[in-house]
Order: structure tokens, then sequence, then C-alpha cells
């Protein structure tokens, strides 16, 4: 996976645009949409993190909005990719700090992050690596810390169009989303999946109605938001 990344670093958003074809659509949109979903989060509440770490941040586009929306925010982006995250450095995104990330170890300390954003990353790694990598994401999250995990919906036709059209997706193995809260789960996390981009954004004035449809599991992605359970409490309920 590591060389593969490597060669689409220079065409990853070109390929993605070739892909996107389908529905018209600037992949800007969708990595701006999924940022947005955690302002719009945070905006609810009385706090915003102040540590964010951008899990398979390719060359930075995610790492871009995160930075523009959370401007007081400390923003740390990793990747498999040597060649994308070196593209992802010479952008000099404010607040940001990349770094490769070896497919093993996740080297920051216990509880460092507010939260944790990962934008369609795990169909790119091996189903039997799922249980292990969230271990470490959730030793790394503070214990009020969130995890954003956005995946593709295996359920959305158009969704399953364009992974079949995008030259990086070819060896991609989606998540199911019901396999998602399963795995969370088990490794110890509440959560809630939300469904997502039902509506094109040409039609901006119906754009509204998204937030009645996050029950329907028709939305071109998903998002799992994700809370550290209290093992210690759940130990003694045992």
């Amino acid at each position: 996976m590591k060389s593969e990344f490597d060669g689409f670093a220079k065409s990853y958003d070109e390929s993605l645009k070739n892909a996107l074809k389908t529905v018209n659509i600037d992949a800007s949109y969708f990595t701006e949409y999924k940022v947005k979903e955690l302002y719009n989060y945070y905006k609810k509440t009385s706090v915003s993190p102040k540590k964010i770490l951008d899990f398979g941040c390719g060359v930075g586009n995610s790492s871009y909005f995160l930075s523009q929306y959370f401007p007081g925010a400390e923003i740390y982006g990793v990747d498999i990719s040597k060649e994308s995250i070196q593209l992802a450095q010479k952008r000099e995104i404010k607040n940001t700090i990349f770094d490769i990330y070896d497919g093993e170890n996740l080297l920051f300390e216990k509880e460092s992050f507010d939260a944790v954003f990962i934008s369609n990353v795990f169909h790119h790694i091996d189903h039997d690596k799922h249980i292990a990598l969230l271990e470490q994401i959730r030793l790394i999250l503070k214990k009020e810390g969130i995890l954003f995990f956005f995946e593709h919906n295996t359920l959305n036709p158009v969704t399953q169009k364009i992974v079949n059209d995008c030259i990086f997706d070819k060896d991609a193995r989606l998540l199911n989303f019901l396999y998602t809260k399963k795995i969370f789960k088990e490794v110890g996390f509440q959560n809630k999946v939300n469904f997502i981009l039902f509506i094109p954004p040409k039609f901006k004035k119906l754009l509204f109605l998204e937030k009645y449809l996050r029950w329907l599991p028709f939305g071109g992605q998903y998002l799992t938001i994700a809370k550290k359970e209290d093992r210690r409490k759940n130990n003694v309920q045992k």
C-alpha cells in the first residue's frame, strides 16, 4: 500500500476528479463537508478541540480545511505515503505538522488528542489490522476525546460506481456500517452512525433536509462518531 500511494501522490487530485465525473462535483466539496461535520458538532458544545489528528491525511486536503475551521487548534497529519507527506508539507498549512506513519505505530503520547479525523482510509487497510489500529487510536485520544470516522456507504449505488471508477480504489475493500459498529464496540468505543451526503450541492435549497435523513442508510457515506467507554466501569458491571 505504501508504494502504491506514493505513485498516486502527484496525481491524487486529478484521479479523484476523474472518478467524480459521475456526480459532477468537485472533490473539495466532499472534503470541506466532512470537516464541517466536526465544526457543527463542536459548535453545539462549549468546547473546541485544541489538538486534532488527521489520520491518513494524504496530500493534506482535509488538514487544510481543519486548519481553517479550527484556527486555534494544532493539526497533526500522518500518512503511510512518503510522497504524499512531502507534498503536504510544501503546502505550509497554518498550525499543521505532517509526518510519515510507518503502518504499525502511532508515535504520540497517550491521551494527547481531543479529536481524531479519519476519512475514507480504513478501506485501504487489511481488515485483520482494523482492531489493533483502533486500539492505538483509542490510546491517544483523551478521555473525553472524539473519533470522527468517515467511510463509503456500501448500500449506495452511486458510491459504488465512484469507487469502481477511482484508480487508487481498485483494491479497496469497503466497510459495511454494521461491521464498523461491531469493531468499534469490540475496541471499547461508544458509537453512533450518521448517514450523510444525500443531496448534491447543486440543490442548495434542499441541503437543510440532510439533517433529517441521517438515520436513513442510503447516503453516499456514513460518519461514525465514537467516544471512549470506561472499561473499568464495564468490568465492574459484568
